[in-house]
């Protein structure tokens, strides 16, 4: 061997110990290092079975590839008018099980009884209603009736403050009752009319048959057919009826004064009661004063009191000054 082969030899000895000491230092001395070092010296010796390749098979190779990656379809896209055909149906179905779930709730709630605390109120209006029977009911103003919610499966009956008409569908079954503060009203199927004041609770009957009595004592009773008028008197609790029945007593919902055979006092009653007034009475004034007029519609009372004035014989006038109806002369 040559010299100069010698010392090459020497030299590459020599750079393989120190490279070698520096390398068994610092992974001796690092986890890490160590590590990662071992991962290289894997690849090396793996990379001694590498052959040179020949010839290269390109599509087999990418049939390998594909088969190990993960291909995600692409949604198919949907027509506008079949999403909008879609969504129409989610919305009919979600009205349809709401309309649903609340007949199940209503007809749930009508099986228990409720306190009188929880009964229904109808807002207090001029306006008609209909229940749940086919009774129709027509409020005056100031009037309020509370419906049980048992009405119409177990009962019929509500509670009357003020004045209503009612128009009842019948029932043979199930009688339909109105309580007032001390009286009752029962009835199968008919139209009538109930007032109820501090003094007294009347009622007119128009058709059918309509019982009235005293809440406490049933047998304080009357009977009224199809134009009678019932009478309850709150001070003794005494029970009474006619046999006629006054239409101006429901004038607020049929909108028609009916005045044929009333002298001007009774007139003016009517009105004054009707529009929420006082009527002052003259002794002046023959209460026999005829009005020439049977029937008048319901308008506003300057409309009325015109249309009364002019059908009056000489010169009495009903006037309205302040909260009153005066019956006066010049």
């Amino acid at each position: 061997m040559k010299p100069e082969d010698k010392l090459e030899k020497l030299l590459l000895e020599m750079q393989y110990r120190n490279t070698k000491t520096m390398i068994k230092n610092i992974i001796g001395d690092d986890e890490k290092s160590r590590r990662e070092f071992e991962s290289y010296l894997d690849v090396w010796e793996r990379s001694a079975d590498l052959k040179d390749f020949e010839e290269v098979d390109a599509d087999s190779d990418w049939l390998k590839v594909r088969s190990r990656m993960k291909v995600f379809k692409t949604r198919e896209r949907i027509p506008f008018r079949s999403f909008a055909l879609r969504i129409a149906a989610l919305v009919v179905l979600a009205l349809g099980l709401t309309w649903f779930l609340t007949q199940v709730l209503d007809y749930a709630s009508r099986g228990t009884t409720q306190p009188a605390d929880q009964l229904a109120d109808i807002p207090s209006s001029r306006s008609n209603y209909v229940l749940d029977d086919g009774t129709m009911i027509s409020l005056n103003n100031g009037s309020t009736i509370e419906v049980d919610k048992n009405f119409g499966v177990e009962n019929r009956t509500i509670h009357l403050k003020g004045e209503a008409y009612f128009d009842v569908a019948r029932n043979e079954n199930l009688p339909f009752k109105i309580y007032t503060s001390n009286s009752v009203v029962e009835v199968l199927g008919t139209s009538f009319c109930i007032k109820e004041s501090e003094e007294e609770v009347v009622v007119g009957v128009v058709s059918g048959k309509v019982a009235l009595y005293d809440q406490q004592d049933s047998s304080k009773r009357v009977d009224l057919l199809a134009n009678n008028t019932g009478y309850f008197r709150n001070s003794d609790r005494h029970v009474d009826s006619r046999p006629v029945l006054d239409l101006n007593s429901i004038s607020w919902h049929t909108r028609t004064f009916h005045f044929n055979d009333l002298t001007l006092d009774k007139v003016g009653k009517v009105i004054a009661d009707f529009y929420r007034l006082e009527l002052i009475p003259n002794g002046d004034i023959h209460s026999f004063d005829e009005v020439h007029i049977s029937e008048l519609s319901v308008e506003s009372l300057d409309d009325v009191l015109q249309t009364v004035n002019q059908s009056l014989v000489g010169d009495v006038r009903i006037v309205k000054s302040g909260n009153y109806l005066l019956l006066t002369t010049p």
